[in-house]
This record gives C-alpha cells, sequence and structure tokens, in this order.
C-alpha cells in the first residue's frame, strides 16, 4: 500500500491533490513548526484577486501547526465568504458547492488544524479520492520526518510513497531515507496539464463539477 505526506494548505491549487490518488494515507504534517505568511494560512483564490488569509493568534510562531488557534477578527471568514462569492458566483458550478464550502467557514472552531482539515475531506470527497486522512500531532511524531514515516509505514504495512516532483525538487523529504529502509519513493511526472493543475482548487469544482473527479486524474 502507499501513503504520502504534506502540511496542510489553506485553498490551495488543484496540483496539491495530485499526490493523494494513488495513497491509502495521506499524513497532515501538523506537528512541525507554524510558517507565518505560508501557504498554511495564506492563498490566491484567482489571478488579481487579493491572497485570502487565515488569521492566528499570536501566541508564539515557533509552536507546532497544532498548536496554533484562529484567531476571530474583524469577521475574517465573511470576508473570505464574500470574495468567493463575487468571484466565483457565475460558475457553472458555483450553487453545487457553495453551500458547504459557507458551512465550513462559518462553522470553524478555534483549532487551526482542524479547520483546514475540513476543508481537506471537503474537497477530498468531491475528487472522489478515499485517501483515509491522519493528523500527525495524532500520532505523537517528533523530531526528524522521515524517521516517523518510516516507523508508520512499518506499522501499516506500507511499502510506496509518493511525491510531487516539485516537493522532491525543494528535498523536503530524504528520500534516501525512506529507500534505505525499503519504501520505494514514487514522483509524479511532470504534468500533463499545468494550466488546470495550477486552478484554485475553488475554481476548479465551480468549473468542472463532477467531472472535476476524472480531470484531476489525467493532469
Amino acid at each position: 500500500m502507499s501513503f504520502t505526506a504534506t502540511l496542510p494548505a489553506y485553498l490551495p491549487d488543484a496540483s496539491y491533490f495530485i499526490q493523494f490518488l494513488p495513497c491509502r494515507f495521506v499524513l497532515i504534517a501538523d506537528h512541525v513548526q507554524f510558517q507565518k505568511r505560508s501557504a498554511i494560512t495564506r492563498n490566491s483564490i484567482a489571478p488579481g484577486i487579493p491572497a485570502l488569509s487565515v488569521p492566528v493568534q499570536h501566541n508564539g510562531y515557533k509552536k507546532p501547526i497544532y498548536q496554533k488557534e484562529i484567531a476571530f477578527i474583524e469577521n475574517w471568514n465573511f470576508k473570505h465568504l464574500k470574495t468567493i462569492h463575487h468571484k466565483f458566483n457565475t460558475a457553472p458550478y458555483f450553487d453545487d458547492y457553495f453551500p458547504e464550502i459557507e458551512q465550513i467557514l462559518k462553522n470553524t472552531n478555534n483549532c487551526l488544524t482542524d479547520f483546514l482539515t475540513a476543508f481537506l475531506n471537503f474537497f477530498l470527497k468531491r475528487l472522489k479520492i478515499g485517501s483515509t486522512i491522519v493528523q500527525t500531532s495524532s500520532l505523537n511524531f517528533t523530531g526528524k520526518l522521515e524517521d516517523n514515516l518510516i516507523d508508520f509505514a512499518k506499522s501499516n504495512d506500507l511499502h510506496r510513497y509518493y511525491l510531487l516532483q516539485k516537493d522532491a525538487d525543494a528535498r523536503q523529504i530524504d528520500t534516501s531515507k525512506l529507500n534505505g529502509a525499503h519504501i520505494e519513493t514514487c514522483i509524479f511526472p511532470k504534468l500533463k496539464s499545468p494550466q488546470i493543475a495550477e486552478m484554485n482548487i475553488l475554481d476548479f469544482l465551480f468549473q468542472y463539477g463532477p467531472e472535476a473527479s476524472f480531470i484531476i486524474r489525467d493532469l
């Protein structure tokens, strides 16, 4: 069986989900240090639109992601909904998905990881990706991620690790360690349709609707 690990992300591009397609488990690495002004809490949903950012409480930036709490200031979630509605309300499948997106944003709790995971599960359901999502904080991951991944793989009879080419180039994971533990690392080849893959996931769903689950498998 196969698995992957990734940082949580707020409204990422469609390409973020490609590495999940063959994976039995997707580990959300929320035990690592929170990064201010990163894709964890900040992304642009369309060209020309200012990036949407989830505010977090200033209780120490050196804390891990799972310990960060959302700061409910200036009705940020309603402003995000207003921006999403303004940008995409004329898209073919807007009405099919917006109510659930609205519910997630309106019912946000304080925990940043739980909020991002709620969105992730929504997108995976719509893309018909059946991976099991596991937060690394629930597994008590500490130290080097590779060592934790090896232990997790051994415990769950996992033999293949997937990652995108850009992540391999960034050397976010020491794949040699995984290979040394008899875990094959599989890198997705260059995307055939980079323009579509770089669409924000909201734009992708609103434009393609149910077909999105087929299109993402052919990117």
